[in-house]
């Protein structure tokens, strides 16, 4: 959202909170469409976080599994060591 959108709706809000003015309803849907645009540069930005991070525990998971299968196995031969 650039500054002249922010100063747009902060003008809006002014006027509406402010004075109790009307609002032009032209105004309105510009600032309206400026906000539900920065709620969708969020909501992408969001959701390509949210796949890295879903990467990231995948891979986490995996070495967990390989460190459990690596212990499973130290203890076998420990085991086994132990009755001789």
């Amino acid at each position: 959202m650039t500054p002249e959108d922010l100063d747009q709706i902060r003008g809006v809000v002014e006027r509406v909170v402010e004075e109790k003015q009307t609002v032009n309803r032209g105004d309105l849907g510009r600032a309206m469409e400026a906000v539900a645009d920065e709620f969708s540069e969020v909501r992408k930005e969001m959701n390509t976080r949210f796949e890295g991070l879903d990467r990231r525990t995948e891979r986490i998971e995996i070495n967990v599994n390989s460190i459990l299968m690596q212990t499973a196995g130290m203890s076998k031969s420990l085991t086994d060591a132990e009755r001789l």
